[in-house]
């Protein structure tokens, strides 16, 4: 029931908000008027329905609504019926058990009687509930095989492929009177729709309005289905050619499913209405709409330089309207999002486009200063001028010497540079209880904290800024210092003020001490204490071991002591292998100088009485693994699913050892992934358990699972005929290039061992893409590539019960190279 309320307070966000009385000419008599609803009109009542459901009392603001649904509907009001279809579902849904469905088989009813122009509207609103229940319940759907049985109007039988159908048959019902629409004013849903920031200006008519609901759907919303053969794609430079060449271009294709394909289609008959109609406003909305999308889907090479064409020549073609500040705007911001890609160290490509959108912006705003287009362009113009500035220094340099700082910058001419001592109990006083914490309002309690204090080093620097609105990077002397804890301030101003500049700021610990460390198998740490410097062992020096420990009555960390050591004649020594679990710092001490580490050691002793017996090296990390065995991959409803499993503790590479006389709880989970029954079970002497389940007899079939949170067993349940012959495909020799025709061989044979020829074989090859590790180091993700049916058939088995499938090595054209 959650759910449904989310959706219904969605549905409503998207559809309403005026509550303004509007009626349509009727043949109902003044007499009958009264006698149907008293005669103070809506608005009366409608606050009488928000009070009510401000005090929780949604069955008496039901009673109200349904009769204000009752009046709409004689008085064939359709802003007022559908509102009151929307509180309908709303307070049903706090009211009813099963309410979804309920709602959802009501507003079919509701939509299906209504007269037009209602129908048309709770057509729309339908088909956002269905995708709206397909967003809430995803996993569920994309865990689901196909369905054979299922209830006509229960959504929660139905898989994926039919819910996709379903939304976009009720979008299309919609849309399916579209000259009525185009001469249906929006006004007549007064009752229900926002004003806007453009007023009616873009949407004026039914048409205008239904269709971008269904355009809003089909540009944001990607199903999971599988993608056929013949996949719709945007591969010609047509798709951007300008609104009256586009608007006639043909387009077809057998893949009637896609989302891009039905935009498309969309987009153009929008357009087609849109070139016929005197609404410059509405015209270019639609278009630029269009040609984003274009831009977004396209599998052409030269897309983006496609894209910047069209918005020149659309920017061109209505320079003297004041639409075409809003053209310039998007054609700057292109611009803009071009200049992120220069990379001052490969090459000077895209380094002046930043400037370009900026003067670009200048010109929409001073030919139409008081439009849309020119505000937005404002808003570029003030992110593209932003300020940035970042200073990077080495955590540790020799005291008394200069040393470098990184400055990275944006926008910013001179550097303004301050250097003040401080301290670790200084920093940690500022600190407080926020040791962890990061955001602005930290890094200003910083910044005014050591911008009011004294500096020991003060300076200006000139930056070579080169005025094309872009990050650069230089590196710049700071004068040295004693041994010590410092904080190196860098802003664009002497007041090093936060709010209205920017500045920047970096620790640095200026030390002679430096050291060496590694753990051995028996738990202990090893450290080397040298010259920074000259690298020549010190010896005496004192190694004091602290952890961190959270209060959490003083809500805080609290520092402790641990144990003191000296470094010997080689610059030595040693942490013994603790009795428990240990993580500390070190902190290191020497005639006066003094150095903190950056690392954090940790040690796992607790593992060493664990495995006393066991020879593995101590610090390397274990996990539990499960593993299971089941009698069979497939079952009935009602049949018994019997399984075993063993349970380890392993590294992942040498260590394995058997989890004996431990707890385990496993679960059994049906296509939903809901929690069917579970078994509390003990490893025994070989770390190995084992039980039984009964297979769901009812709700839907499918892929289901058994876990324990270790470990997965996979498994179908499904009605079938117990089998009488196999069908083997072996494993694929050779290599295949991506385009290149690829054969695969089967042999059909039968238990009994003869060979099954002339069999019907159907068959369907399904391309998924997988991406090497390195993408996602290099880039930062992994590229978009649903999965695609490469091709579906049926053949026949030879004599010797073999068969052959042969199919192209269809790449993934929206993918690069």
């Amino acid at each position: 029931m959650k759910h449904l309320r989310f959706l219904i307070i969605s549905l409503y966000v998207l559809l309403g908000g005026w509550v303004v009385a509007h009626s349509f000419s009727t043949n109902l008599t003044q007499n009958q008027r009264m006698n149907i609803f008293p005669p103070n009109g809506y608005d009366h009542y409608w606050k009488q329905v928000d009070s009510l459901q401000q005090q929780g009392l949604p069955k008496s603001a039901l009673e109200i609504v349904n009769k204000l649904h009752e009046k709409a509907k004689s008085e064939k009001n359709p802003g007022q019926l559908v509102k009151a279809v929307i509180h309908r579902l709303k307070f049903t849904a706090y009211t009813e058990e099963d309410a979804f469905v309920l709602s959802l088989i009501d507003l079919k009813k509701e939509a299906i009687k209504a007269d037009y122009p209602a129908s048309p509207i709770l057509h729309s609103m339908l088909a956002q509930m269905y995708w709206g229940y397909y967003q809430q319940n995803r996993y569920r759907f994309l865990n689901r095989t196909a369905t054979q049985d299922f209830e006509a109007d229960d959504i929660r039988t139905w898989d994926l492929r039919k819910v996709v159908e379903n939304v976009q048959m009720h979008y299309a019902l919609s849309l399916e009177k579209p000259e009525k629409l185009r001469q249906t004013s929006v006004e007549v849903y007064e009752a229900i729709l926002y004003q806007g920031a453009n007023g009616r200006a873009h949407r004026p008519t039914l048409y205008d309005f239904l269709a971008h609901r269904a355009i809003d759907f089909y540009t944001s919303s990607e199903s999971a289905l599988t993608q056929p053969a013949d996949q719709f794609l945007i591969r010609e430079e047509a798709y951007f050619a300008p609104a009256d060449q586009f608007a006639t271009y043909q387009v077809s294709t057998t893949d009637t499913l896609s989302f891009t394909f039905q935009a498309t289609r969309l987009f153009q008959d929008l357009l087609q209405f849109r070139l016929q109609e005197n609404n410059l406003a509405a015209l270019l909305e639609v278009d630029l709409e269009r040609l984003s999308y274009v831009l977004q889907q396209s599998v052409h090479p030269n897309k983006a330089v496609l894209y910047q064409q069209a918005l020149q020549a659309l920017e061109k073609k209505y320079e003297n309207s004041e639409q075409s500040a809003e053209v310039s705007y998007w054609l700057a911001y292109q611009l803009y999002q071009n200049s992120q890609k220069y990379n001052p160290l490969q090459s000077d490509e895209h380094q002046w486009e930043a400037k370009q959108a900026y003067e670009l912006c200048g010109k929409a705003i001073s030919r139409f200063p008081k439009s849309h287009g020119a505000q937005n362009c404002r808003n570029l113009q003030a992110i593209i001028e932003t300020k940035d500035l970042q200073l990077t220094l080495e955590k540790v340099n020799l005291p008394n010497e200069a040393f470098r700082g990184l400055v990275s910058f944006k926008n910013v001419d001179k550097l303004f540079v301050r250097v003040i001592k401080t301290s670790e109990e200084e920093f940690k006083k500022i600190h407080g209880k926020d040791e962890y914490s990061y955001g602005d309002a930290y890094k200003e309690k910083i910044i005014q904290f050591y911008a009011a204090k004294k500096p020991l080093h003060q300076f200006e620097l000139n930056l070579p800024n080169a005025g094309d609105y872009q990050k650069h990077a230089t590196e710049f002397r700071i004068p040295g210092a004693a041994a010590g804890d410092y904080i190196v301030l860098a802003g664009t101003s002497p007041s090093l003020s936060f709010k209205s500049q920017a500045v920047a700021y970096d620790f640095v610990t200026l030390s002679s001490l430096s050291y060496l460390h590694r753990k051995l198998d028996s738990g202990e740490v090893e450290f080397y204490v040298t010259h920074r410097q000259t690298g020549a062992p010190l010896p005496g020096v004192n190694a004091q071991l602290f952890s961190k420990e959270y209060d959490y009555k003083a809500e805080a960390y609290v520092v402790k002591k641990g144990r003191e050591f000296t470094t010997d004649q080689q610059g030595y020594f040693k942490v013994p292998s603790p009795k428990k679990y240990q993580n500390f710092e070190v902190e290191f001490t020497h005639q006066g100088d003094r150095l903190t580490t950056s690392d954090r050691f940790n040690a796992d002793a607790y593992r060493n009485s664990f495995y006393q017996d066991t020879p593995y090296p101590k610090d390397t990390a274990t996990h539990d693994v499960s593993f299971y065995f089941t009698d069979r991959a497939i079952y009935r409803p009602g049949q018994p699913i019997y399984f075993k499993g063993i349970l380890l503790s392993t590294d992942g590479n040498k260590f394995n050892q058997l989890r004996k006389k431990y707890p385990v709880y496993v679960t059994l989970y049906d296509v939903n992934g809901q929690d069917v029954a579970h078994l509390n079970l003990t490893t025994n002497e070989f770390g190995t358990f084992s039980g039984s389940f009964t297979a769901p007899t009812s709700g839907l079939n499918g892929a289901m699972h058994i876990s324990d949170g270790y470990g997965t067993a996979n498994f179908s349940v499904e009605d079938y005929k117990r089998p009488t012959f196999e069908v083997v495909i072996p494993a694929i020799q050779g290599s295949f290039r991506l385009g290149n025709e690829v054969k695969v061989k089967g042999q059909a044979q039968a238990f009994s061992g003869a060979n099954i020829d002339q069999a019907g074989v159907k068959f369907r090859v399904v391309r998924n893409a997988n991406f090497p590790y390195w993408w996602y180091c290099w880039k930062g993700y992994y590229p978009s590539s649903p999965a695609m049916e490469i091709l579906n058939g049926v053949t026949k088995t030879d004599d010797q019960g073999g068969f052959e499938i042969i199919f192209n090595a269809i790449p993934d054209f929206s993918v690069p190279k």
